[in-house]
């Protein structure tokens, strides 16, 4: 395989993991706002609708971790990149639907925007990275 082959093969699967990141992060977002909605007293029904924006986020983020998998694997040379992780406990989840309350909704926001700053912070990497393929096909 040619030098030109394998970046071009990590450039594809970077943008791919872009890509998932960019629909990771469009989740987390609207999750964001249904949960201040939640804080702000939105009730059961806000609860369920911020849990599925979480579930189709955590969905987007095993999916660009697979794809950040991909991409470290075609650069071989490059072993620091690395996914994100989205780790929410099924008992948390149930806690903050049966005993809505503004303790669970303040614990649950801040587990979202950890996980979007780590979805900005591996975009921001694999962007880095793809700059600099960009420079090594030019050089």
């Amino acid at each position: 395989m040619t030098s030109d082959t394998r970046l071009e093969r990590a450039r594809a699967a970077g943008t791919r993991a872009l890509q998932s990141l960019d629909e990771a992060a469009d989740q987390l977002d609207s999750a964001r706002n249904w949960g201040l909605l939640d804080i702000l007293g939105g009730g059961i029904l806000t609860s369920l609708v911020k849990r599925s924006r979480l579930d189709g986020a955590s969905k987007a983020v095993e999916r660009a971790q697979r794809d950040l998998e991909a991409f470290a694997r075609e650069l071989r040379d490059c072993s620091g990149v690395t996914g994100v992780d989205l780790r929410r406990s099924d008992m948390l989840e149930l806690f903050d639907i049966v005993f809505d309350n503004s303790i669970t909704d303040l614990f649950v926001q801040s587990r979202i925007e950890d996980a979007r700053e780590d979805v900005r912070r591996a975009r921001a990497r694999v962007q880095a990275i793809l700059a600099e393929l960009g420079s090594a096909g030019r050089a």
